[in-house]
């Protein structure tokens, strides 16, 4: 292959093929990085920044001593609650995938659930409870306890 800079018939020597080459692959990963950074960007943007999507939901505020908290594939519907001390909730796992109930203080873990499981915890203790499941980190919730 003839450079420009090469005299007619002369053929380009192997190194300076190699570095051209390297060139060529070394700018052609810059350019998929920029691709791929472009589209986590918009894809950030489109899904309102780092915040999962469980912990964007509507505070729901209930003053019985028993909710139910449905985990279903990738959510906790609600995910934001706020209940009276000594409230029970009800996690019903009626999503297809195994899921977990986890506290991030380790003060309550329902362990691998299935479909069709229930798991009931009663809180004693005002606070905030922030939870998630361990097996889909997106999967996020807030409970305060008043």
């Amino acid at each position: 292959m003839q450079n420009e800079d090469q005299e007619p018939g002369q053929q380009r020597a192997p190194g300076r093929r190699l570095a051209g080459d390297i060139m060529v692959a070394g700018g052609t990963a810059a350019l998929l990085g920029i691709i791929v950074l472009a589209v986590f960007l918009v894809y950030r943007s489109m899904t309102g920044g780092s915040t999962p999507h469980g912990l964007k939901q509507q505070l729901v505020v209930s003053t019985a001593s028993h909710l139910d908290v449905d985990v279903i594939d990738l959510d906790f519907k609600p995910a934001v609650v706020q209940i009276p001390v000594g409230s029970t909730i009800t996690f019903k796992f009626t999503g297809a995938a195994t899921h977990t109930v986890t506290d991030d203080m380790n003060h309550f873990d329902s362990g691998y659930k299935g479909h069709g499981s229930t798991w009931d915890y009663t809180f004693t203790t005002a606070g905030t409870y922030t939870y998630y499941c361990k097996l889909h980190h997106v999967m996020q919730g807030k409970i305060t306890v008043q």
